[in-house]
């Protein structure tokens, strides 16, 4: 495996422990099902099995992560399925966001939403599965910050952080969505945010869901 992870030179071990071995699941950097190992990755991170341990166990709580009792933490493993279940979970949720984060917005929150997708694009492009895939994910999480609602934010995370994760194994072995249709599905998004669209939040996102979804 590269060298995917550095010593965490924050404040809190683990928290820096946990910031990277997140950014690794949600970039890829581990195979889905693939085993985790306290020592392994204790020694990877040159730092106790302690912060490790509590790391892995709120990925696991976040969804990236399985916890067998006596044998260990492994990477979630998904199927097309489970990702439809999850839009299912997704749907209501993400549009209880988006409402929400709309009474919010302003003219530079929108800059930052159409520079994010800027990135998307641009990822999608040049076949940058990983680019596109993580700066969707900025993208939508954007949105959550800007709901107010940190019980909903935790949900979204929960339900969408092993989807994200899934996805940009999935899409590495095919051919990425068109650049238009990555263009227009969070256009939408952007205008209803902006207050220029006629669809309701639920809609919006339905849209998203069902453009862009994983099968």
């Amino acid at each position: 495996m590269s060298a995917l992870l550095t010593q965490p030179r924050a404040t809190s071990i683990r928290q820096g422990a946990l910031d990277l071995l997140r950014e690794a699941l949600l970039s890829g950097q581990f195979q889905p099902g693939q085993q985790l190992t306290e020592v392994g990755l204790s020694t990877q991170l040159r730092i106790s099995r302690g912060p490790v341990r509590e790391a892995l166990l709120m990925l696991t709580q976040e969804g990236l992560v399985n916890h067998h009792p006596h044998h260990g933490f492994s990477v979630v493993s998904w199927n097309p399925e489970d990702g439809a279940a999850m839009a299912r979970v997704r749907l209501p949720l993400e549009a209880m966001a988006l409402e929400l984060a709309r009474a919010f917005m302003d003219a530079a929150k929108l800059r930052e939403l159409e520079a994010i997708q800027a990135s998307i694009l641009a990822g999608v492009a040049a076949q940058n599965v990983s680019q596109w895939i993580r700066a969707d994910l900025r993208f939508h999480e954007k949105i959550w910050e800007w709901s107010g609602n940190v019980w909903l934010i935790q949900a979204l995370r929960r339900i969408t952080y092993p989807f994200f994760a899934f996805s940009l194994i999935y899409h590495k072995q095919r051919t990425p969505p068109a650049t238009e249709t990555m263009e227009h599905i969070h256009d939408t998004l952007v205008r209803y945010l902006s207050g220029a669209c006629d669809l309701t939040a639920e809609q919006c996102v339905r849209l998203h869901l069902e453009r862009y979804s994983v099968r």
